[in-house]
């Protein structure tokens, strides 16, 4: 297949992809109503169109409060404000600009899997494969930061591919920048500098140890340069210092609990039953009285005022968000430190139920019900998922037998794989690897395919 060839391949996958993107959003507009982390992206999209920057949505809205946010990194916000800016800034209007974000994301794995086969031919049945594989298309439709991030994973390996195969100073810097940009979409991707980028670099066998040693450096630094107007600006607005987001208490108040329903006397807590390993709203519940259990009355008292919560609710809505953030770790804090040798088997437990390897039936039901991805749609991607792990894992083997590099793919693995151990184990916390296992599956089929050739032809009689 000539290059051009396969540019026009890519163009048309790409442009198939996007019709089924958009064709499947205007289909299921009225699928899901608007809540949650969606909410808050459509939201505060909104709001920095108006020139109120980075805002907490909810509190403006509900009670006219302008008070700053860092609920979630800002690449994905920003890029919806932009679509309200100069588009519009409806619900519909911004599930459909997620879309070419997915499209543009089949599109980079197409090149990606081209060069990490160095064929044609498996770029495009990896980017055909990421077309058709629903865990990637029904981010579009969430309103999620998935679709983003998903489209910058997919620029960080071509990148660091780029860097490996022309290994000076210019393309670490654009790594590293990649890196970077990934992070501001999902704060967890910053790890990938220390296991990505700063290895690559050392990895050039063929390259003197100082020249390797400052491409390291200058990819760091690169991804540094281009996270610290964000964190700069976060850590100038609140009560307490906040990095990339102000996410990590709530995140271990919800995953780490053992909460009892009130009313069923069912246990919902996250050590065992029902939702082991994952997370449940209820443990955000009864929060003054698991500060009064955890705390001494001086320090229960101080973090209850910085809860600020509505009278008579559990609803944080008054003060500042770092603030609530403090009294929201505490509580996870205490949990971990009561059940601290439970928390060996919940790691394993996290993680295996992220990659679908424990309770995969519930996990189509928690993703089609609670996170509203839809039953079929969870179960189409479940399906998808498991048809593509082997060849994915072959893709990995054929690599390594070609000596081609794979640490970008085992990078992602190994950082989503630390995100689910210290949070909780979601498969929507899996995006990176799954936007990855078609461009490793359509590099093992097309060898398949090419065996299967060779083997018939060997078969086939000579001619006289």
């Amino acid at each position: 297949m000539t290059n051009r060839r396969f540019w026009i391949g890519l163009g048309l996958i790409t442009a198939a992809a996007l019709a089924w993107r958009v064709g499947y959003v205007i289909w299921a507009i009225d699928r899901i109503p608007l809540g949650g982390d969606a909410s808050y992206y459509h939201y505060q999209a909104s709001d920095i169109a108006n020139g109120r920057w980075f805002i907490d949505p909810f509190q403006y809205r509900y009670w006219g409060r302008i008070t700053p946010s860092a609920g979630h990194p800002p690449v994905y916000i920003m890029y919806l404000a932009g679509v309200t800016k100069f588009i519009g800034g409806s619900e519909l209007t911004h599930r459909l600009a997620s879309t070419l974000l997915g499209a543009g994301a089949v599109f980079t794995l197409g090149v990606v899997g081209r060069r990490a086969f160095r064929s044609n031919w498996a770029g495009l049945v990896g980017a055909g494969l990421a077309a058709a594989y629903a865990a990637l298309w029904i981010n579009d439709e969430m309103l999620m930061s998935e679709s983003m991030y998903v489209l910058t994973a997919a620029i960080a390996v071509l990148c660091a591919y780029t860097f490996w195969d022309n290994p000076n100073w210019k393309f670490a810097l654009l790594m590293g920048a990649a890196i970077a940009i990934a992070a501001l979409s999902r704060a967890e991707a910053a790890i990938l500098l220390l296991i990505l980028a700063v290895p690559f670099a050392l990895l050039q066998r063929d390259q003197p140890w100082k020249k390797r040693l400052l491409n390291g450096f200058l990819a760091c630094l690169a991804g540094g340069v281009v996270m610290a107007p964000w964190i700069g600006y976060n850590l100038t607005r609140f009560d307490h210092p906040v990095m990339m987001s102000n996410g990590i208490g709530s995140v271990l108040m919800v995953s780490n609990c053992d909460y009892v329903d009130p009313v069923t006397g069912e246990y919902q807590g996250t050590y065992h039953g029902k939702f082991v390993a994952y997370w449940n709203v209820g443990c955000s519940f009864d929060l003054e009285r698991r500060l009064d259990e955890a705390y001494s009355t001086e320090e229960a008292e101080r973090f209850k005022r910085e809860l600020g919560l509505l009278p008579g609710t559990q609803f944080a809505f008054f003060g500042d968000e770092a603030t609530h953030e403090q009294a929201w770790r505490a509580i996870g804090m205490h949990e971990l430190k009561t059940h601290k040798k439970n928390i060996p088997r919940l790691v394993t437990l996290r993680v295996a139920r992220m990659w679908d390897l424990y309770r995969f039936d519930q996990n189509i039901e928690f993703n089609g019900a609670l996170e509203g991805r839809g039953i079929w749609q969870s179960r189409l991607a479940t399906l998808q998922y498991f048809a593509m792990l082997p060849f994915a894992i072959l893709g990995l083997v054929l690599m390594k037998l070609r000596k081609e590099p794979i640490l970008p793919f085992l990078a992602f693995a190994l950082s989503v794989t630390i995100t689910a151990a210290m949070t909780f184990g979601i498969t929507r916390y899996r995006a990176p690897v799954d936007a990855l296992l078609p461009v490793l599956a359509g590099g093992a089929l097309v060898w398949l395919g090419k065996m299967i050739v060779g083997y018939r032809r060997s078969l086939a009689p000579a001619n006289d």
